[in-house]
């Protein structure tokens, strides 16, 4: 069979102690046709060291920022300027593929349907600064091959307990022209990862390969948790875009609201309340704040984001009953 090239994309900075792991996950790929582009967001630590011994193998290329040009632009640099590949595949430096054959059996999927974007099944590895604090299989039950219509009404809805909310590097391969007709990471802001996705399942078929196929780490210098809440807060013009652009392909305007309303919040919870109160403390004046800026922005987001117990008891660990009932007074209960 002749296979399309591959382009596995990794931007990295300062991870010199992941990077290793992700190159060699990525070079034991039983793929016949594929390149290694590591760019490099001008590391101060030992990463060039670390790559040294990777440049013999020809299918490894690198590239180094002479200055820090940020996530996304680093993202951008790759995809549009360094890639060959007709297909891509981004992944960063602080996860590893477990399955050998993940590139072909997406490449695979992508052939026999012709789609321009597979996702696949992960394990979430969540680590603390001493090391692993457990690990979870994220496989969420999406049949191989779905459309539009089938995410308008299960993403950001929860499958298994989980929220259905995967973003670009959620083992994704994809067609590399149709992600730069897609623009993406256009504009540079917080979350661009989770648009481009979006833009990928509104606008054609995606399939899905079941099982685990790589490892996400979640740890305390993951680029996501340490973004401030302003620029993350920021982000969230991204889905105003989404529904932009859901209505541009003629898709429905009451499903492209819904969607839009269950992506603030599954966004919120995940990325937004915790960087508030870590920054604000936990206190009736700034759960009032929050209370007042997510009404700003949606006024029907607020009761499902956090008027939960035990939710608040998660988030904050501690079990404040006054601010419990705050919370129930603000929701009208």
């Amino acid at each position: 069979m002749n296979y399309p090239k591959v382009s596995i994309l990794v931007p990295t900075y300062n991870r010199s102690k992941y990077l290793q792991e992700c190159l060699e996950s990525v070079l034991m790929q039983d793929y016949p046709n594929f390149e290694v582009i590591v760019s490099d967001n001008a590391s101060i630590d030992d990463t060039d060291q670390i790559i040294k011994k990777y440049l013999v193998d020809n299918r490894v290329k690198y590239y180094r920022q002479n200055s820090n040009i940020g996530i996304v632009s680093n993202w951008k640099k790759l995809l549009y300027e360094y890639a060959t590949g007709e297909y891509g595949k981004l992944i960063c430096d602080d996860d590893y593929l477990i399955d050998k054959e993940h590139v072909k059996k997406c490449i695979n999927l992508i052939l026999k349907n012709k789609l321009d974007i597979v996702l696949s099944g992960s394990m979430g590895r969540i680590e603390n600064e001493i090391g692993l604090i457990k690990e979870i299989v994220i496989d969420p039950e999406i049949p191989e091959i779905t459309n539009a219509e089938w995410w308008l009404e299960n993403w950001a809805r929860k499958i298994n307990g989980a929220f259905l909310f995967l973003n670009f590097n959620d083992g994704a391969v994809f067609n590399i022209k149709r992600a730069k007709e897609l623009e993406a990471f256009v504009p540079d802001c917080y979350g661009l990862d989770y648009e481009i996705l979006q833009r990928f399942i509104l606008s054609g078929k995606v399939g899905y390969v079941r099982g685990c196929h790589f490892v996400a780490r979640t740890h305390p210098n993951n680029d996501g948790r340490i973004e401030r809440f302003e620029n993350a807060f920021a982000g969230m013009e991204m889905f105003n875009r989404i529904q932009e652009y859901g209505l541009s392909l003629g898709l429905s305007e009451k499903k492209m609201l819904k969607l839009k309303r269950r992506n603030i919040i599954v966004f919120t919870l995940i990325f937004l309340v915790n960087k508030w109160f870590l920054a604000k403390g936990v206190s009736l004046k700034s759960i009032y704040e929050f209370y007042n800026r997510m009404n700003k922005l949606n006024k029907t987001v607020f009761i499902p984001i956090i008027t939960n117990y035990a939710t608040l008891s998660m988030m904050f660990q501690q079990k404040n009953i006054k601010m419990y009932k705050l919370l129930k007074r603000m929701a009208g209960k």
